[in-house]
C-alpha cells in the first residue's frame, strides 16, 4: 500500500524468540544488512509484540528517546494530530516536542495499563512508554509493534529526508538514569519520605514522585519486579544532568537507611 521493498529477517516462530540471539548482536546484524541492501530504516520487533528497535540507514541504532522523537516527527508529517500520552517519566523536552508538532501531551503513570486507561479516556492518537512500546488507541487499546511499523513507515512516505536526518534535527535530550537498591522491605518507607521531601513537586496521581531541583528536574519510579528505584534525570547539559541524578540517588541512599 506505500509502495515500498521490505526484506525479511529472522522471520520463522523460533527466531523470533526471546532467547534467539542477544540484542546487541541481533541489531549489529540488522545494521550491517540496512547497510548492505540500501534500506531507509530496520526495525526489530520484541517477542512479546509490543516494542520496537530502530536502526537508521547508517545501521545506527537509535536510542529510547530518540526512537520516541522519530516516531513523533512522522505522525506530524504525516499528518496526525490530536493527545499523546507520556509517562511521567519522560524529560520535559518530549513533552515541549510533542507539543511543538501541535500534539497535546498529557503524564501519565508509567505503567502500560494506566496509561492504556487514560488514553481511553481522551482522545489519545498515539501513547508512548518511553521504552520502545507504542500503542495507537483508536486502532487498539494497547502497545502494537507492528502498527508501530506502519505508521513509521507510512510516515516516513510523508516527507524528504533520511531517518538520520530526521533523527539529526531532534533537540538533545541530556538525560540520565541510574538505579539505586532498595530492599523490599524498605520500600513503603522510602516512597513516604520521597513524597514529604521538601524538593518534591505534586505532578498529579503518579506510581512515582518528581523532584525539581538545580535547574533540572527527577523522575523516580519504584520498579515492579526488582527491589531497585529508578532514576531519570534531566538537565541543560549531561554533566548537569548526572550531578541531579546522583543527588537524587544519594536522597533515596539516605532516606532507605
Amino acid at each position: 500500500i506505500f509502495g515500498v521493498r521490505e526484506t525479511a529477517i529472522d522471520a520463522a516462530p523460533a527466531a523470533a524468540g526471546p532467547d534467539y540471539g542477544d540484542l546487541a548482536d541481533r541489531l549489529a546484524r540488522l545494521g550491517r544488512i540496512v547497510t548492505a541492501v540500501g534500506a531507509a530504516v530496520g526495525v526489530l520487533l520484541g517477542a512479546d509484540g509490543n516494542r520496537i528497535w530502530i536502526v537508521d540507514e547508517t545501521g545506527r541504532k537509535l536510542s529510547e528517546l530518540e526512537t520516541l522523537g522519530l516516531v513523533l516527527r512522522v505522525l506530524h508529517h504525516a499528518g496526525v494530530d490530536g493527545g499523546v500520552a507520556l509517562p511521567f517519566t519522560v524529560p520535559t523536552r518530549v513533552v515541549n516536542l510533542a507539543t511543538e508538532l501541535g500534539f497535546e501531551p498529557y503524564l501519565t503513570k508509567a505503567n502500560v495499563p494506566a496509561m492504556m486507561e487514560a488514553a481511553a479516556a481522551r482522545d489519545t492518537v498515539v501513547m508512548a512508554s518511553g521504552r520502545r512500546a507504542f500503542g495507537f488507541p483508536r486502532f487498539h487499546p494497547g502497545p502494537d509493534a507492528m502498527a508501530t511499523v506502519v505508521h513509521l513507515v507510512g510516515g516516513l512516505r510523508a516527507r524528504e529526508g533520511s531517518v538520520s536526518q530526521i533523527v539529526a534535527a531532534l533537540p538533545p535530550f541530556p538525560v540520565v538514569t541510574l538505579e539505586v537498591p532498595v530492599s523490599w522491605d524498605k520500600r513503603g518507607a522510602v516512597m513516604r519520605a520521597l513524597n514529604d521531601h521538601e524538593l518534591r513537586v505534586d505532578a498529579g496521581e503518579l506510581d512515582g514522585v518528581v523532584f525539581d531541583a538545580d535547574g533540572g528536574r527527577a523522575a523516580v519510579l519504584p520498579d515492579v519486579d526488582r527491589p531497585v528505584f529508578q532514576v531519570s534525570a534531566e538537565g541543560a547539559t549531561a554533566r548537569e544532568a548526572q550531578k541531579l541524578a546522583d543527588r537524587i540517588g544519594a536522597l533515596i541512599v539516605e532516606v532507605g537507611a
